[in-house]
């Protein structure tokens, strides 16, 4: 183990400690994730309330380590956190499948807007069953669309097709899959 592998190692253990000396850091690092997981999931912060998107939030960056080094990019699995609410004490509050669904299109638009390689030309797809799940959120179009002003979503687009977002400079659209996005090639 090298200098730098050592010091990053004994960085990582006084933070896994809780140790005055890196209270600091780890104040600022919660307080960017949580930032972070606010600008990216604006629509579902509206329909959970702040407080509560905030309390969801704060314990899924507590518990998430960063998949990319691109903070805006932060959240892959937030989606599944919040669809996992369903079993939790609040589980009759929210439609947690539904806001999980808007979790993973608000994550998508946030994808395109920050590419990765490995993504690959077709990007974000929702399929049917997910779309149909978003009509338990009154107006979630309208919502989108004000928090994501770069997003179109065209009125022909109904729930119960799937779904995937296209990039055209700068907006970005939600458009129906095609067949020939379907068929393997």
């Amino acid at each position: 183990m090298n200098e730098y592998q050592k010091l990053l190692s004994q960085f990582v253990s006084a933070l896994h400690e809780g140790g005055a000396e890196v209270r600091q850091y780890s104040n600022n690092y919660l307080g960017s994730h949580l930032a972070a997981l606010e600008t990216s999931f604006p629509t579902v912060c509206y329909y959970l309330s702040q407080k509560t998107f905030r309390a969801l939030a704060q314990i899924y960056g507590l518990h998430t380590v960063p998949e990319q080094w691109d903070i805006n990019r932060y959240g892959a699995s937030f989606a599944d956190w919040v669809e996992q609410q369903q079993h939790g004490p609040k589980s009759e509050a929210y439609h947690w499948r539904a806001l999980a669904v808007l979790a993973r299109l608000e994550y998508g638009l946030i994808c395109t807007y920050y590419p990765n390689k490995r993504e690959g030309a077709i990007g974000f797809l929702l399929d049917g069953k997910e779309t149909l799940l978003l009509a338990n959120l009154r107006g979630w179009q309208e919502q989108l669309v004000s928090t994501h002003p770069y997003l179109r979503i065209p009125s022909k687009l109904s729930p119960g097709q799937g779904w995937r977002i296209a990039l055209s400079s700068p907006f970005l659209y939600l458009k129906p899959i095609d067949s020939a996005l379907k068929q393997p090639s």
